[in-house]
């Protein structure tokens, strides 16, 4: 929610006392419920040098996140989009609005503005409604006024 909201500012107070809070626990206790997720969602947000946690416990689903994530802090867009892609395509039960998110950021790079309206078409018809929705829905409407404000690039006519 924050990335969506305009508060980006608060991401790093936030990451610092989610970090101070996880190395505080006992090395055999399991981090905070989302933790490692809400790290690798904020690194691009944060800039090129923000941590991708590579630890051996992350899921396979977060080791594909962290995939792309790095992918599009080296500049990879289309990379970073197709694997985010396929984390949209297959959603968890909370229905992944800032993966959803991140591949709106990065199609957005591309320039592909058509899959960005069909993307928030499938993003603001959620199955499942989390208060991220309300982030994902102020993104699809920012990317899409963009995508209207972009000149329309036509073929030349042909000259025969």
């Amino acid at each position: 929610m924050l990335s969506h909201d305009g508060l980006r500012d608060e991401i790093p107070t936030l990451l610092a006392y989610q970090h101070r809070a996880a190395d505080q626990l006992p090395s055999d206790t399991r981090r905070p419920r989302g933790y490692d997720r809400f790290v690798l969602l904020a690194a691009p947000l944060l800039g090129e040098h923000a941590p991708v946690p590579r630890q051996p416990h992350l899921s396979t689903r977060q080791a594909r996140l962290a995939d792309a994530i790095d992918a599009e802090l080296s500049g990879d867009r289309e990379r970073a989009a197709t694997i985010l892609h396929g984390l949209v395509a297959d959603p968890t039960w909370f229905w992944d609005f800032p993966e959803r998110a991140a591949l709106i950021r990065n199609l957005s790079a591309l320039g592909r503005f058509d899959e960005i309206a069909k993307l928030c078409a499938d993003t603001l018809a959620p199955a499942v409604f989390r208060p991220a929705f309300l982030g994902a829905r102020a993104t699809c409407r920012a990317a899409i006024a963009a995508g209207k404000k972009r000149p329309n690039h036509k073929r030349p006519r042909s000259t025969r």
